[in-house]
């Protein structure tokens, strides 16, 4: 329902929708390449972040869609595509499962921030929880967790972000 809800605000706003699957892709980074050249966005739904960086890795897709961000292709991620952004995966096992994963790698994400989203906080009463699991299993870290509201979301360019 969410995947629908978000493709119903970008028609409403009048922009063009273009669907696809990673599955259409896989091992085709060249040809993922050039389809995504054709846009100035695109869109990751909600989902679980663990099976989006799953098959990030096994379609050989990862750095060829972080090249194309870096070069000026905007992301916009709900929910699991922005944490899909991070660069690791070590805080998300928190909030999504890894079973039927087989061979599971946390040990990259996008990588295209230097910090971790933890989502819904405050918004749905699970996801509060998370954000407060993962503050009191990782007390001592230093990396920087930014709990947002399903209200706000987190403009990103180059080094500089901010809450909007």
């Amino acid at each position: 329902d969410y995947v629908q809800e978000s493709k119903r605000e970008f028609l409403q706003a009048k922009i063009h929708v273009q669907e696809y699957s990673l599955d259409q892709f896989k091992g085709q980074p060249n040809r993922y390449k050039t389809f995504l050249k054709n846009f100035d966005a695109n869109f990751f739904s909600g989902g679980n972040v663990i099976y989006f960086n799953h098959i990030f890795n096994e379609y050989n897709l990862r750095s060829t869609y972080r090249e194309l961000v870096q070069t000026g292709l905007i992301h916009i991620g709900a929910s699991a595509g922005a944490l899909i952004c991070s660069k690791n995966m070590k805080y998300y096992r928190t909030i999504d499962p890894i079973e039927g994963i087989p061979e599971y790698n946390d040990s990259q994400g996008l990588n295209l921030f230097n910090f971790y989203i933890s989502p819904h906080y405050e918004s749905k009463p699970k996801y509060t929880k998370v954000y407060e699991t993962i503050i009191k299993t990782f007390p001592s870290t230093t990396d920087h967790i930014i709990p947002l509201t399903n209200a706000q979301a987190i403009f990103v360019q180059a080094e500089y972000w901010e809450i909007i």
